[in-house]
């Protein structure tokens, strides 16, 4: 995605406003109508999540990070899901269908349907253009770069099997 968007951008001479999926996804939950505290949650692979917390006021708005964007285990996040204290958490994406029952292990966590498991390209469109509306820059498409959370898979399965070969050791 990000390739494409600096392609694109190069391309055309524009520039570029950057989203994280768990951006979309919780602008995607605040258009639907839920307020309060937003788990958008995406699957990782690997037994893994990437998610957050954020709590929307009554206009949608995020007035607060309770949980910054990082890569959790399901359990884990759900153990810090219960020191929330929130009466209700809606979890968003395809991390928060895949784990829902260990994610609704912790109090007031409710998976919303899977009508939100995916960021949905609209919502970005329309979280890019409000962003311009307020009078956000956009930044050269040249110094865009992915947010990774973690390590590629390529570039761990690369490092284990040289360490299982015993070419580490070398």
């Amino acid at each position: 995605g990000v390739a494409a968007a600096k392609g694109l951008a190069q391309a055309l001479d524009v520039g570029v406003l950057c989203a994280t999926s768990l951006d979309v996804l919780t602008a995607a939950a605040a258009e639907v109508g839920h307020r309060g505290l937003v788990l958008a949650c995406v699957d990782a692979r690997r037994g893994e999540v990437f998610a957050g917390v954020r709590e929307l006021d009554q206009d949608g708005e995020i007035v607060a990070e309770l949980l910054a964007p990082a890569l959790w285990a399901p359990s884990d996040l759900a153990a810090s899901l219960g020191t929330l204290d929130a009466a209700t958490v809606h979890a968003v994406g395809d991390g928060a269908q895949r784990y829902g029952e260990v994610l609704a292990a912790a109090t007031g966590v409710e998976v919303v349907t899977p009508a939100l498991s995916f960021p949905p390209p609209s919502t970005l469109l329309r979280l890019a253009l409000a962003r311009l509306e307020r009078g956000e820059a956009t930044v050269d498409a040249t110094s865009v770069v992915p947010l990774y959370m973690r390590e590629a898979d390529a570039k761990s399965n690369y490092v284990q099997a040289r360490v299982d070969s015993g070419a580490e050791s070398r």
